[in-house]
């Protein structure tokens, strides 16, 4: 369990390398809704297939909003993040590491 990490896949901001600012997933009680879209576009399975559910400790961190953070009008490109690393992304890491 770690408080200062983003949960998106491959990435590696942290509270303590990074000027990023980390939010909290929408809790269920107040924003069911949102926090089912913050869920989906993070697009995360667990190792044995199953949907992936964010913890009460999980954060996401503000390169994944367009406009470096997050928004609270349903309007705005920033409601839901929308920032990931690609599928490429992923396979040139692997072949950086293949390479060490």
């Amino acid at each position: 369990m770690n408080y200062g990490t983003c949960c998106v896949l491959w990435c590696r901001n942290t509270r303590r390398n990074s000027s990023c600012k980390f939010y909290l997933f929408p809790t269920s009680k107040l924003n069911l809704q949102l926090r089912k879209m913050w869920i989906a576009a993070v697009n995360r399975k667990n190792d044995d297939g199953s949907p992936w559910s964010p913890k009460p400790y999980d954060r996401i961190c503000s390169n994944h909003f367009i406009g470096g953070k997050k928004s609270d009008d349903m309007a705005s490109l920033s409601y839901v993040p929308s920032i990931f690393p690609s599928s490429n992304h992923f396979y040139q890491l692997i072949r950086l590491f293949k390479k060490k």
